[in-house]
């Protein structure tokens, strides 16, 4: 039986734009800046002056919008169950590399130790529940540097987002992004920390970019071959007047 031409135009259509969204999105996407120095704050407001928490060294961020002395920034893009955080940095704080960012938000995930306070100020003081032991938090940065005290934490936990403090979470360490930091002194790069994880992840990007090419050619040639004209049998019984 003849293949409708119609539905597999429409296969075509379909793989070649899974094909070529996505280098699409990624020439207009937000241009990524990059954390290169310890203690990068980020900001509540276009103040200034509140800090939601600090950026974790290696990290980028998704500019959003431009402005003289800062950038309107986002903080993971709420997808792999982080939400996205906006806030606000500094101009000078951010590095633009020409480097393509592969998978630029990490998240960091921690057990709490104990039953453990949830706060939605810096200063913990206004508590929105306690959070019972075991239980898995989000964390996205630092909230506070001093470290002869307790350490607090920007987190989120079931749809919240607050704060926590250190000393009632299981140990972890925020792991370097694995892209080189610059070393901007002497015009070299940095090796990352090690992360197995983006290995695997910028392999799976391949993989999955070579399944979706290998799958439009095949479209592609069954589609040349559906529309080749098909050469008529001559039928035995015919008879020419």
């Amino acid at each position: 039986m003849r293949k409708n031409p119609l539905i597999i135009f429409a296969l075509f259509l379909y793989v070649v734009s899974a094909v070529f969204t996505p280098f699409t999105f990624l020439s207009a996407q937000a241009k990524y800046g990059r954390i290169i120095t310890k203690n990068v704050p980020l900001y509540k407001d276009e103040s200034l002056e509140e800090i939601l928490f600090y950026l974790p060294i290696s990290y980028y961020v998704s500019v959003k919008g431009e402005f003289t002395s800062f950038y309107k920034v986002e903080v993971f893009s709420g997808g792999d169950e982080f939400a996205a955080i906006d806030g606000y940095v500094k101009r000078d704080d951010l590095y633009f590399g020409d480097e393509y960012v592969f998978s630029p938000f990490y998240g960091v995930s921690v057990k709490t130790a104990k039953v453990t306070p949830f706060y939605l100020d810096i200063e913990l003081k206004n508590k929105v529940r306690f959070i019972f032991e075991n239980r898995t938090l989000k964390i996205y940065g630092k909230a506070s540097l001093d470290t002869d005290e307790n350490v607090i934490y920007f987190a989120e936990y079931d749809g919240e987002l607050g704060y926590v403090e250190e000393k009632c979470l299981t140990p972890f360490s925020f792991t370097y992004h694995p892209t080189p930091l610059p070393d901007l002194e002497n015009g070299k790069e940095v090796p990352a920390q090690n992360f197995e994880g983006n290995a695997e992840n910028k392999t799976v990007s391949v993989l999955k970019l070579c399944v979706i090419v290998v799958l439009s050619a095949a479209v592609i040639t069954v589609l040349i071959y559906s529309f080749q004209p098909k050469k008529s049998k001559r039928n035995d019984s015919y008879t020419d007047l």
